[in-house]
Formats: C-alpha cells, sequence, structure tokens
C-alpha cells in the first residue's frame, strides 16, 4: 500500500508541474515583421564585416592599396 501511495504521489507531483494556461509569453522573443528580421539581420552582416576588416587591419595586396591611396587628380 505504501508503494501505491508513493507512486500516486509522484503522479500528483509531476502533474503539477504543467499548467493550462501558462504565464510565461513565449511570444516576446519572436519579430513581429519581416521587415525588422532583414534589418537586424543586415545589422549583424555589417557589424562582423566590420570587425573582420578591423582585425586584419591592414592591406592583404599591398600594390593595390597604395594605388588606392594615391590621390584622384
Amino acid at each position: 500500500m505504501a508503494k501505491v501511495k508513493a507512486l500516486i504521489a509522484t503522479v500528483l507531483c509531476g502533474l503539477s508541474t504543467f499548467t493550462i494556461m501558462p504565464n510565461t509569453n513565449y511570444f516576446q522573443h519572436i519579430s513581429p515583421d519581416a521587415a525588422s528580421i532583414t534589418n537586424a539581420a543586415w545589422q549583424r552582416t555589417g557589424r562582423n564585416m566590420k570587425n573582420a576588416m578591423d582585425k586584419v587591419g591592414e592591406c592583404i595586396e599591398p600594390e593595390k592599396c597604395s594605388e588606392q591611396k594615391k590621390p584622384s587628380k
């Protein structure tokens, strides 16, 4: 009989963790429209490109860098 009571208590305790009406808003992390998703993606892309250029910090092909640095007439 003690085993049955323990089993019932375990089942009831387990069921009490689930609610029919949750209080958590899972939609708060979802963007409302496609434009905001696209905008955020382009911002990440630009940030990553800038970070990559800052990390490199110098021109890979020096002859092309010298051509770019010359003032145009």
